[in-house]
Order: structure tokens, then C-alpha cells, then sequence
């Protein structure tokens, strides 16, 4: 929100979401996600695009 909207979030909110990347990785099916909808609509996630993907980020309802 605050990089695509300028919705200006507190330092307390990003370090709640730097906390969250680090302990939840790029599942193979968020990387999946992120790179059909680039294919449709031609924007990036930069929070998950080109990041370092991981089965630990699955969840239950993933493949994989």
C-alpha cells in the first residue's frame, strides 16, 4: 500500500511485515501467482518477484 498507493504506514507496521517476509518465504505457488499476474496485467510484485523461493513458505492447501 504504501509503495503503490503512498498509504504512509507506521515504522511499527514495517517491521511487522519485514518480521512476516522473514519468517514466511516465497511459496512455489505464491511465485507461480505473482508471474501470471504479470502475465495479465504486466505489473510486478517486488516483494515477491525475483525473491528466493522456498517450499518452507507453503501452506497446506499448496501443492507442493
Amino acid at each position: 500500500m504504501d509503495n503503490t498507493h503512498g498509504v504512509r504506514m507506521l515504522d511499527e507496521e514495517w517491521e511487522m511485515f519485514v518480521e512476516w517476509s522473514e519468517n514466511d518465504p516465497i511459496s512455489p505457488w505464491e511465485a507461480e501467482r505473482e508471474a501470471r499476474i504479470f502475465a495479465v496485467t504486466g505489473n510486478r510484485n517486488p516483494y515477491v518477484h525475483g525473491g528466493g523461493v522456498d517450499d518452507a513458505g507453503s501452506c497446506v492447501w499448496e501443492d507442493g
